[in-house]
Formats: C-alpha cells, sequence, structure tokens
C-alpha cells in the first residue's frame, strides 16, 4: 500500500464519508464513462464530489443516460463477479 493511503483510501478522503462501497462503486462507474465522452473531472474537493459535480453540469438527457449506463455497468460487473470469471 503506497504511503499516502490509509485502509486502501487515497489520501484526502475521510474514513467516514458517508457513502456505502455500492455508491462509491456507482461513482467509480461514472466517472469511467464521463471521462470516456471527454468529461473532465475536477477532483480537488475530493474525487466522488467531483464526479457528483460532473454529473449535475449534465442535462436531464444526458443524466438519464449516464444513470442507465451506470445500471447496466454495475450490473454486469456484479454478475462477471459473481461469475467466478472477472474480464473487465
Amino acid at each position: 500500500m503506497s504511503a499516502g493511503r490509509r485502509n486502501g483510501r487515497p489520501p484526502g478522503l475521510p474514513l467516514d464519508d458517508g457513502l456505502s462501497e455500492r455508491a462509491r462503486q456507482r461513482l467509480r462507474i461514472a466517472a469511467r464513462l464521463l471521462r470516456g465522452d471527454g468529461v473532465a473531472i475536477d477532483d480537488t474537493g475530493g474525487f466522488h464530489a467531483g464526479v457528483l459535480a460532473a454529473e449535475s453540469a449534465l442535462c436531464d438527457a444526458q443524466r438519464e443516460r449516464l444513470h442507465a449506463l451506470v445500471d447496466w455497468v454495475e450490473e454486469y460487473e456484479n454478475a462477471t463477479l459473481s461469475s467466478g470469471s472477472r474480464s473487465v
């Protein structure tokens, strides 16, 4: 583990950030999708806050599309993990 991490978390992220592990995972998925669409995520206030800010800047149609894609990726990753083979 790198020196700047505690309990596997990046520096600056409080131990109790109020987010469930599922919420954190969904934000990581959303970040990958947003970056894939060329959206910059400003994480100076923290990674999760940056992803939420980037999402809130989207129009309603883009936000709905993002949520649908996050749902799909989450379901896919969970199915892949439960089957015992991870190819993601």
